[in-house]
């Protein structure tokens, strides 16, 4: 398992503080109103998408803390699914103070990197063992496939964060 550190290094897992001008029980409950009560797990991402939910999150939200990630839609192309979202709410003297802890590195990353590892020594020792030529063709595509999903979590994670400010703005200026 990758620590957390190592991610806010790779910088895969942001912190965020955001001052909210809203009280925090108010802001919990839109906020609850906003999302799908259920285990926000990415075993439900791929089914999620056929249900014709109207809230925008999925996930937990308790009475001064929330672990929520958006919820998938049909056809939709750059997925802010991944990045799983834990956030405490606190009170402050002018609204709330929301921390937020985005993390972009899904599970599944796990298994992808683990396969990745495994495929790419058994490639190296064959290259090493009888052609140099398929030793460069390795390398050159080790560093595409491994470095691809990184950039793509990064993108996603920068995106998800001006997503989140943004809605959780639209959450203060919310009617009743």
């Amino acid at each position: 398992m990758i620590s957390k550190d190592t991610l806010r290094k790779l910088k895969l897992v942001h912190d965020m503080v955001l001052s909210l001008p809203i009280e925090q029980e108010q802001f919990i409950t839109r906020l609850a109103s906003a999302t799908e009560q259920r285990p926000s797990s990415p075993r439900y991402s791929a089914v999620e998408a056929n249900y014709s939910f109207n809230r925008e999150f999925t996930g937990n939200v308790g009475p001064d803390w929330f672990t929520i990630r958006r919820r998938a839609r049909s056809f939709e192309r750059n997925s802010l699914t991944l990045i799983k979202v834990e956030g405490a709410v606190l009170s402050a003297e002018d609204g709330c103070v929301v921390k937020l802890e985005l993390n972009a590195f899904h599970p599944l990353f796990y298994a992808l990197y683990g396969m990745l590892f495994i495929f790419y020594a058994f490639l190296v020792i064959q290259a090493l063992d009888s052609k140099p030529t398929l030793l460069l063709v390795a390398l050159l595509h080790a560093s595409i496939f491994v470095v691809l999903p990184y950039l793509l979590m990064r993108r996603l994670l920068s995106k998800m964060k001006h997503y989140l400010e943004r809605e959780f703005f639209f959450l203060t200026r919310q009617a009743n």
